[in-house]
């Protein structure tokens, strides 16, 4: 059975936006330290970063990055000056609401939100002109055991290609830049266990990284003993992993193979030396295969599909894994694993679904996925497999994400894959908090928490209070969501139903809008990754070349161009809904705006930044009589135009609908859209 997928082009997450934001402005990342604690199974990993605005204008600056899916954000201080303040949990919608409040009055503020199952961004606003300000924020999740004595944690940093649309808008996005050099130092305090970070044993506990792959972090020791919580209800937890040895259940299961181009690569390892000898990582998962097919039971139904620009079943639930993993074909072709997923999904009748991979896409339909009841593990094989989407699909249907480094853990990770389907699906209906015990899979891990007793000792240690969260993060799922909220804010976690917010009421304040610097993050290893950023902001030198030759250097545009009378009517006639097919209009010229690059200047009637197409637009809409009527009200009929355009674009971007509710707070709704109607927004 084979069936055609549809194309989609390969994509970068926005290599020219990185380059937007950089070109002519200072990267407000300054600098980054990174801090490791592991107890037991349990690693707590806190980031500070440094942002510092060299500009003398007021910013925001916003950092989009991964976080593993299975762990839990949970703390966010930053430190202002001389003050150290701590961040408080919130609904969403409300930790929003003040932090764009907090703008609108002129003080520093700090977002963290989650966008989607790991993905996180940061916002830090109203930095003022040379100011420096430490934000840390902290995740813990559980290690992922590698037998008994061996375990891996996977700090992300970057991510690799993207396929398909991304679902983020222009403000969040993933960007990334071969222009810029992200390091960090990194400590790590293992406990009782022995390190090794990317292959390297620190020198006194600390290690100095380039953040283009991830950091990968081999541990040995022993895992298994609970490491004691502390709830926000002073409650005692105490939270164990274990290697999950899966269950008794027959498989049946469909096991789904990328065999795309990139994966003829040598599967990467933790310790970067493999030879050119070594494994590829479609090899590396033929050998798990291999491995899991020994240990298949008469009454196990597997079926075996592989895909690249299409899927095709390659062995039917009467044949053996082994027969099928000796027909998959050698590596070619792009990466379709949504079309392929929902193909697999549509036809096969198996209650699981593996998909093996190491690419990544946004192009997943998740919650069409998930309501085919289908329960979802994934094996990601390689450095640069990116686990947000394809995570959330696991982390809703019950299934694991399972992470792979090197050709002898890639085997491994296939046949733990395999066996952990050996398990029946867990039960998602609501409990009632406070719950007393719950457990969850994922990471070949088994992990458990339980709780007992009220606790006894007295200081207020971090880590404990870490793993308190990390235990509430691991209720939530079989909370009701008023309840799961409620457990969200009192634990300061950072999820899908709360976010975290900060907001400096003391500091000085700031009279300006910030201007908007997005942190890319360092191109991925990967040399293919790495073209394409470089491309892009080649592309891009040339495109603002061209911009600055076109652009007006005045406030208004030049006498020549308000004396020309046909070209006058020309504009008139495009602000009257009469324009030439192509012709330009508000409409289309506000997508063109960069309305985070300066917000200040455009709400004082600056045109100056604009090309001169648009600024003549703007001039030509501010001479209409609905527009005039509005400026003896409110002022400058050149600062209304800028932002009824900005108003045009506030759902889309949020600087923009910052200046639009900046300029036109006093006008009421219905004098604002008649008047964007007028002039053809």
């Amino acid at each position: 059975m084979s069936i055609k997928l549809g194309s989609s082009p390969l994509a970068m997450s926005n290599p020219v936006a990185a380059g937007a934001w950089s070109g002519g402005k200072p990267i407000p990342l300054a600098r980054e330290l990174m801090r490791i604690v592991v107890r037991g199974g349990l690693a707590l990993v806190s980031r500070q970063q440094t942002f510092r605005n060299g500009e003398d204008r007021s910013i925001e600056a916003t950092m989009t990055f991964p976080v593993p899916v299975h762990a839990t954000l949970c703390r966010l201080t930053a430190k202002i000056g001389d003050r150290d303040l701590r961040a408080v949990a919130k609904p969403r919608k409300a930790a929003r609401q003040s932090y764009e409040q907090a703008i609108e009055e002129g003080k520093t503020a700090v977002l963290h939100e989650e966008l989607i199952r790991g993905v996180h961004v940061l916002s830090v606003a109203h930095i003022p002109p040379g100011a420096k300000i430490a934000v840390t924020h902290s995740w813990i999740a559980a290690v992922s055991p590698r037998g008994r004595d061996t375990a891996l944690l996977r700090v992300p940093v970057t991510v690799g290609q993207i396929y398909g649309n991304s679902p983020f808008n222009d403000a969040d996005d993933l960007v990334h830049s071969a222009a810029v050099v992200h390091e960090a130092q990194v400590e790590i305090d293992p406990g009782s266990a022995i390190a090794m970070i990317t292959g390297r044993i620190p020198t006194d506990g600390k290690l100095n990284v380039r953040l283009d792959a991830p950091i990968d972090v081999v541990l040995q020791g022993r895992f298994s003993d609970a490491v004691p919580g502390v709830m926000a209800d002073d409650r005692r937890v105490s939270v164990s992993v274990i290697p999950d040895e899966g269950g008794d259940a027959p498989l049946d299961v469909a096991i789904l193979v990328d065999r795309s181009s990139s994966m003829g690569d040598a599967a990467s390892n933790v310790n970067r030396h493999e030879s050119s000898g070594a494994l590829t990582k479609h090899a590396a998962v033929v050998a798990g295969l291999l491995q899991a097919s020994a240990n298949r039971r008469k009454s196990d139904r597997t079926e075996l599909w592989e895909f690249d620009n299409e899927v095709h079943l390659v062995a039917g639930p009467e044949e053996t894994l082994a027969t099928g993993a000796h027909r998959l074909g050698e590596p070619r072709g792009g990466t379709e694993i949504g079309a392929a997923l929902k193909a697999v999904a549509s036809t096969s009748a198996a209650g699981d679904i593996i998909l093996v991979t190491d690419g990544l896409s946004h192009a997943l339909e998740v919650q069409a996925l998930a309501n085919t009841g289908r329960r979802f593990t994934v094996v990601l094989v390689g450095e640069d497999a990116f686990e947000a989407n394809v995570g959330r699909l696991a982390a809703l249907t019950g299934g694991q994400i399972i992470l792979a480094t090197g050709s002898q853990d890639a085997a491994q990770a296939v046949s733990t894959a395999i066996n952990s389907v050996r398990r029946s699906k867990p039960d998602f209906r609501p409990g009632i908090w406070p719950l007393d015990k719950v457990s969850l899979h994922g990471g070949g891990a088994l992990v458990e928490a339980v709780w007992a007793g009220k606790r006894t000792l007295q200081d207020d240690d971090i880590f404990q209070r870490a793993v308190g969260a990390f235990a509430a993060a691991m209720a939530i799922p079989h909370l009701a969501e008023e309840a799961a909220v409620t457990v969200a804010v009192s634990h300061g976690i950072v999820c899908h139903l709360t976010s975290l917010v900060l907001i400096d009421e003391a500091g000085a304040i700031q009279s300006e809008l910030p201007g908007q610097r997005k942190v890319p993050l360092m191109a991925a290893r990967a040399g293919a990754d790495l073209l394409m950023p470089a491309l892009g902001e080649r592309l891009l030198s040339e495109s603002v070349d061209q911009a600055k030759a076109s652009r007006v250097e005045t406030r208004r545009p030049s006498r020549s161009i308000e004396s020309d009378g046909d070209f006058e009517k020309e504009l008139f006639d495009v602000i009257a809904h009469r324009p030439r097919p192509g012709a330009l209009s508000l409409r289309t010229s506000a997508r063109r705006v960069d309305w985070g690059k300066d917000p200040e200047a455009l709400r004082r009637g600056d045109l100056s930044s604009l090309p001169s197409s648009i600024a003549a637009l703007v001039i030509a809409a501010s001479k209409l009589a609905v527009i005039c009527a509005l400026a003896g009200k409110m002022g400058d009929p050149i600062v209304i135009v800028i932002a009824l355009m900005a108003r045009s674009m506030a759902p889309m971007d949020r600087s923009a609908d910052r200046l639009a509710k900046a300029v036109l707070s006093g006008l009421s709704d219905e004098a604002i859209t008649v008047a964007m109607s007028a002039v053809g927004l």
